[in-house]
């Protein structure tokens, strides 16, 4: 009895321990959402019947970039994305790498990078819930769980519905259904949204839109453009590349490191990024594996379109599809023995003196009690010589009232009297000379918001 009384209070923490995690997963089951995407990508990556000789893996930059049914037709091989949002490369990214390389085993896996990757990039905890439940072996979840222990959310990825939760009333039920349906159930595509996000199947989860980023009115900080600082790597993302890299080639599996493809301006604007390109290449190459920036791609390999990227980061299914294309085709040189080399600029100041057209534009403006004066500058590489074009833009009916036609003149000045109402705009457009190509032409407005001009 005396020792019966010694083990009742662990008997105790036992019962109270294994109750708690029977309701959070009660409670995880009722009101976290029902899986869509990265529960079908998980699942499909792993299926016994798939065997896969190519598989990338990444975040979103993975996810909607690589098209694997274009990539199987050009290559003819089977090839898949294994891909997820928001995911860090020490988190859902490895998760992923350990659970689909224990099922699979591919001649060649390719990591798609993000720029902001190897820098401080969190994971946040809705993508962790988003990845975690679906790994097939919760061995893989566990030990991503712990890996991420020292983020700052470690209650809310152990507790997921204290952090992404259905509405109590309204999608309650809705929910329940959902995960007990046969569809869900049976990984069916019909239960997917089929909208702007929609999924492909092996993986690739495109957004089709017909919308893209834009370069005109680009608010960031132009005189910093093209800038290039030091990033420090952060250790754990080093310690986690290295070992992606060590187990693909224990398993004689050849690894590709690329960066993900991104508007110019993304580049541009981003201080970092040919420090964080030079040293992937360094690790690559120190751990016998290959590095292509493909944003620093010659146009014979890759020319990315006005209206391939959406965002500042992804690009869309057109952008997608040519990008895969141009992939395949450096697999293709890369299996044949050629040398790529001279597909991509040598360093940094050779990519930048090759942009030779006008990347962004805009205005320093000084106002006094009855004018205002401007001066236009641009953005862009080498030795591009602009020219500008002043109007006076109305945004309402899209009207325009010309100050000055196309010029190397960069300074105009005009009565405040002009703008006449808050929809008036003094507009600056800007091209290298002699451009013809509408779609190199940028501008830029004054108010940039359309308030009134004090």
């Amino acid at each position: 009895m005396r020792n019966f009384n010694k083990i009742k209070p662990w008997i105790r923490l036992v019962v109270f321990l294994f109750g708690i995690v029977v309701i959070n997963e009660i409670l995880t089951f009722l009101l976290v959402p029902a899986g869509q995407f990265s529960r079908w990508v998980q699942h499909d990556a792993v299926e016994p019947e798939n065997t896969y000789q190519l598989i990338t893996f990444g975040a979103s930059e993975s996810l909607r970039t690589w098209d694997s049914q274009t990539a199987d037709e050009i290559l003819g091989i089977k090839t898949y994305n294994m891909g997820g949002s928001a995911i860090s490369l020490e988190g859902g990214i490895y998760a992923n790498f350990i659970d689909t390389m224990e099922h699979q085993s591919p001649d060649r896996v390719i990591l798609i990078m993000g720029r902001y990757e190897m820098g401080g990039y969190k994971e946040p905890a809705k993508s962790y819930i988003a990845v975690a439940p679906y790994l097939s072996n919760q061995k893989n979840a566990w030990s991503y769980f712990m890996r991420l222990m020292m983020d700052g959310e470690a209650l809310k990825r152990a507790f997921p519905w204290t952090e992404y939760r259905v509405e109590i009333f309204g999608g309650l039920s809705s929910n329940i259904k959902d995960k007990m349906s046969e569809e869900y159930l049976e990984y069916d595509v019909s239960f997917l949204p089929d909208d702007r996000l929609h999924y492909e199947g092996q993986g690739f989860c495109p957004l089709i839109t017909e919308e893209a980023i834009s370069y005109d009115n680009v608010n960031e900080n132009h005189q910093n453009a093209f800038v290039s600082k030091d990033i420090i790597f952060k250790d754990e993302k080093i310690d986690t590349l290295i070992k992606i890299i060590n187990y693909a080639q224990e398993r004689d599996c050849e690894v590709i490191i690329l960066a993900a493809p991104i508007p110019v301006t993304s580049v541009a604007f981003y201080k970092y990024y040919n420090s964080q390109s030079v040293q992937l290449k360094e690790i690559a190459e120190l751990y016998g594996a290959q590095y292509y920036d493909f944003n620093m791609a010659k146009p014979e390999l890759w020319e990315p379109q006005l209206d391939d990227f959406y965002d500042e980061t992804h690009v869309n299914e057109k952008g997608a599809e040519r990008y895969t294309i141009s992939v395949c085709n450096l697999l293709q040189k890369l299996d044949a023995g050629e040398d790529v080399s001279n597909l991509f600029y040598s360093d940094w100041d050779e990519y930048v003196a090759s942009i030779d057209y006008v990347v962004t534009t805009y205005m320093e403006v000084e106002e006094t009690e009855t004018d205002v004066c401007a001066q236009a500058f641009i953005v862009s590489g080498g030795e591009t010589v602009p020219e500008y074009k002043f109007v006076l833009h109305n945004l309402e009916d899209d009207t325009e009232q010309v100050l000055q036609e196309f010029s190397e003149n960069d300074i105009i000045q005009i009565n405040k009297e002009k703008f006449n109402n808050e929809n008036i705009v003094l507009r600056v457009y800007a091209r290298a000379v002699g451009e013809d190509d509408s779609n190199k032409v940028r501008y830029f407005d004054y108010p940039s918001s359309g308030e009134e001009v004090k």
